[in-house]
């Protein structure tokens, strides 16, 4: 439950890239983003729960690689958003044209290679399944 709590409490990139697109796009049209989210969500708790974090956890070189990958990941998306210039109308003038698949793509690699959701089920993975 305390890992459930501060995965909860915490928002990540993909929280905030929803607000993002449904302050920018409108509610109406975030609904792809959340499906990508969802969907990327989905595939990554499907690899932790189908074993893949055994191999990672028990291997001193794998679990280092995905450390790391997954600073360098935070890093980049860090300097990404600083150095990124937008301006976001808030007025409800939805001016700015994506396609839904473009959404969809973008909310999907964000979750599906975002380290808090992905470190959130390796440690939700029973015991039971650790070698």
């Amino acid at each position: 439950m305390l890992i459930s709590a501060a995965n909860i409490v915490t928002p990540g990139p993909a929280i905030l890239n929803t607000v993002r697109r449904a302050a920018q796009l409108g509610m109406g049209r975030v609904f792809p983003t959340i499906l990508g989210n969802t969907l990327g969500l989905a595939i990554a708790g499907a690899f932790c729960a189908g074993g893949v974090v055994s191999f990672v956890l028990t291997s001193e070189v794998l679990w280092s690689l995905f450390r790391w990958l997954g600073v360098g990941y935070l890093v980049w998306l860090g300097l990404k958003f600083v150095f990124k210039r937008e301006e976001i109308d808030l007025s409800g003038d939805v001016s700015v044209s994506v396609s839904g698949l473009t959404l969809f793509w973008e909310a999907f690699l964000l979750a599906v290679t975002n380290p808090k959701a992905i470190l959130f089920f390796c440690c939700s993975v029973p015991a039971s399944y650790e070698l």
